[in-house]
């Protein structure tokens, strides 16, 4: 055990040295581009390509996503419902001086009603937002599988295309897991930046005309503040991206793990090696935790910063400005009767629900860019995919195309095979077979054996000069160097991929 701990130790080590390389990496581009007089990387980036993707335009709002104009409409009736609650309000606190039992019984059946009346709204627009989310991530994943399943991009990422910089080890992760955390954080942000914007603008109005533009404009004084306080004392923009980035490729690597395991059973079984397969998932599982220990402890420090300036010391900046209020500018006259106490109270209260609710709109706004900034590291390994497979697209158009001639042989005449990598193999090979002929290719590893194979499969391409003839590919099987068994009966497996 002590072994297998010193182990993972020194893998954890070199990961994270590996790790530290990419950051001093990143921050030395970052100075080069900032010493040129070049805007510096812009974080957000991959965040504007996600929503360039997702976003609505003026023709699906009325027709596939219609729920966001349905969202709208009903944000704008919840500020109705405001409106409505501030009445009740204010009635049930003057029936305090009336004593009448006949408006305090009026008073609880409208605010009865009003709260039903919200809860129906907000049911319906949740249902309304999961449904937004819903296309949402099928939109993404509907791209995502376009771009990955045409032609052979699968292949070209993996570690089978040997083209070093397009080799993503972890596509699965993050066409799941990445996209899934992504999409559900742009709903999120989509669906509260609504509320906040809409909510903000008309509490402020009705602070503004009530109360005056000190108190209209107070919350944002003081939320502007605060904000750029916590960025200064705990700046965690840069941190979250790296921390968020290496998270999701630690999973990968672990997730890969695994599932190396659960397909290679059989031969680990009788290889007898359970043991090392294990310390290897219990490895990537160690990266993984502290990967993620790392992350929650930075939240941790930054959430104790930011809820004392955010939340906790803005219970002091409300009771200083509203309930204060009364206290600096007394009402002419006093408060000696019921009826004024009455309503002090109802203008205290009203006063607290417009304050709060601005604050609230304006903090829901800040929360939900620090929301997004915490994502971005599950946003980037999405559109470092993404533009990976432009990359692989790009690249596979500019390449020759093989001339492949359709005949009843297979016939190789002066094809060269060069791996994607420039990797010269077989130079000026020419070979025929007819039907029913037979040919044992010999050489050893690494001479171009599998790779002949690859050029008559299609999956590489060859240089121009040579020319491949081959029958229809209905007519062809090919046996593949790594079996590849399919879900279902023999003949799913023998007539694969026509009918599996």
């Amino acid at each position: 055990m002590e072994l297998a701990r010193q182990r993972a130790d020194r893998v954890v080590r070199q990961r994270y040295i590996e790790n530290a390389a990419k950051e001093d990496a990143i921050e030395a581009a970052e100075k080069r581009s900032k010493e040129r007089g070049e805007a510096l990387s812009d974080l957000n980036a991959p965040l504007w390509k996600i929503w360039a993707i997702l976003r609505p335009t003026a023709a699906t709002l009325f027709t596939s996503e219609a729920e966001a104009l349905g969202m709208l409409a009903i944000t704008l009736c919840k500020i109705v419902e405001l409106k409505l609650q501030t009445a009740v309000m204010r009635a049930l606190d003057r029936t305090l001086s009336s004593r009448s039992l006949v408006d305090f019984r009026a008073g609880l059946i409208r605010g009865t009603l009003v709260g039903l009346g919200g809860a129906w709204l907000r049911m319906v627009y949740g249902y309304l937002q999961a449904r937004l989310t819903w296309k949402w991530r099928k939109k993404l994943t509907v791209l995502f599988h376009e771009k990955y399943f045409s032609g052979f991009n699968y292949y070209w990422l993996g570690a089978g295309g040997g083209r070093g910089m397009d080799k993503i080890e972890d596509p699965d992760s993050r066409i799941t897991e990445d996209l899934n955390a992504t999409i559900n954080g742009f709903a999120r942000f989509f669906s509260d930046s609504m509320n906040s914007i809409v909510t903000g603008v008309l509490q402020t109005r009705e602070l503004w005309v009530n109360f005056g533009p000190l108190f209209a404009i107070a919350p944002y004084a003081y939320l502007t503040v605060a904000f750029l306080v916590v960025e200064k004392v705990m700046p965690m923009r840069k941190s979250w991206r790296r921390m968020g980035h290496a998270r999701g490729y630690s999973w990968g690597k672990y997730c890969y793990a695994a599932q190396r395991l659960q397909d290679q059973q059989e031969a680990i079984g009788i290889l007898k090696g359970g043991m090392r397969e294990g310390k290897i998932i219990d490895d990537e599982y160690v990266i993984h935790l502290r990967d993620c220990t790392n992350q929650h402890w930075a939240f941790w420090r930054f959430g104790m910063v930011n809820n004392f300036f955010m939340s906790n010391a803005t219970e002091a900046f409300v009771s200083m400005f509203c309930i204060g209020r009364g206290v600096w500018f007394p009402k002419e006259g006093g408060n000696d009767t019921i009826e004024k106490i009455a309503d002090t109270r109802a203008d205290v209260a009203v006063q607290l629900l417009l304050f709060n609710q601005t604050m609230t709109s304006f903090k829901t706004a800040i929360t939900l860019l620090r929301d997004m900034q915490q994502l971005i590291g599950n946003v980037e390994r999405i559109t470092e995919m993404l533009e990976t497979l432009d990359r692989v697209a790009e690249a596979k158009q500019g390449e020759k195309q093989v001339s492949t001639v359709t005949a009843d042989r297979i016939e190789f005449e002066n094809v060269t095979v060069i791996t994607p990598a420039d990797v010269l193999l077989v130079e000026n090979l020419s070979f025929r077979l007819e039907n029913g002929q037979s040919l044992l290719l010999v050489g050893h590893n690494g001479s171009g054996k599998s790779s002949i194979f690859r050029c008559l499969g299609g999956l590489w391409k060859i240089p121009d000069g040579g020319t491949i003839t081959k029958p229809p590919l209905e007519e062809l099987f090919y046996i593949p160097q790594k079996p590849y068994n399919v879900h279902g009966t023999l003949a799913d497996q023998l007539t694969y991929p026509e009918t599996a």
